[in-house]
């Protein structure tokens, strides 16, 4: 894994300087945009607001004995990449957002990679993301929102900003995304205006292409 991760090849852009050749997608030439795996999205916005839930792995989590060999059982599991198996599984509202990204069954339905119109409503209005950008919570249940609002001294506007881009998109926002957030969530003169601003604002970010694509 090291290896591959250090390598030029690895590490390469998906800009390319130039007019690019479509047949020079097979020498990689540069790194191709792909669209997240359902599990890849579901563990990017978990990982982003930094709450992990807990999954029991039904029918793996005892450890058994099967052809003689001993099977130690999954446990209780935070990331769907770690689910054994794609059908029903990580488990809660996770499994239900993740089945809109076309996952397959390994069996007879090949995973795919297309786009559609449910998972784009999926990420605006399924309970997976839904539950988690809102603002709520106290002390150790608090949610990430709700402790990066609370903080002592405050964070100002900017800061909050950032951090929510860095979390979320893994880069920093220009400019003009930056006007166009401070403007979003400073509307209103009320704490509990600018926590449901926020609340969009988190929620704007999860919606944007860039969260869904591998650059």
């Amino acid at each position: 894994m090291r290896l591959i991760v250090t390598s030029d090849t690895y590490q390469l852009s998906s800009d390319y300087n130039g007019n690019w050749d479509p047949a020079w997608e097979k020498y990689f030439a540069r790194h191709m945009v792909r669209r997240l795996w359902g599990e890849e999205l579901h563990d990017s916005v978990i990982t982003a607001i930094d709450t992990l839930p807990s999954y029991t792995v039904n029918g793996f989590t005892n450890a058994s004995t099967v052809y003689g060999v001993e099977s130690p059982g999954f446990g209780r599991i935070s990331f769907a990449m770690q689910a054994p198996d794609v059908v029903n599984m990580p488990g809660g509202d996770g499994t239900a957002f993740i089945d809109l990204f076309f996952r397959g069954n390994r069996d007879d339905q090949p995973r795919k990679v297309e786009g559609s119109v449910l998972q784009a409503l999926g990420l605006m209005n399924d309970a997976f993301i839904q539950n988690r950008i809102h603002a709520t919570g106290t002390g150790a249940t608090a949610s990430f929102l709700m402790k990066l609002m609370s903080q002592t001294p405050p964070l100002s506007d900017d800061q909050l900003i950032n951090t929510l881009y860095i979390n979320v998109l893994s880069r920093y926002p220009n400019q003009q995304e930056k006007a166009l957030a401070v403007t979003q969530i400073t509307k209103g003169s009320t704490a509990a205006q600018k926590r449901t601003n926020t609340e969009d604002f988190l929620w704007t970010l999860f919606n944007k292409v860039d969260f869904t694509f591998n650059y």
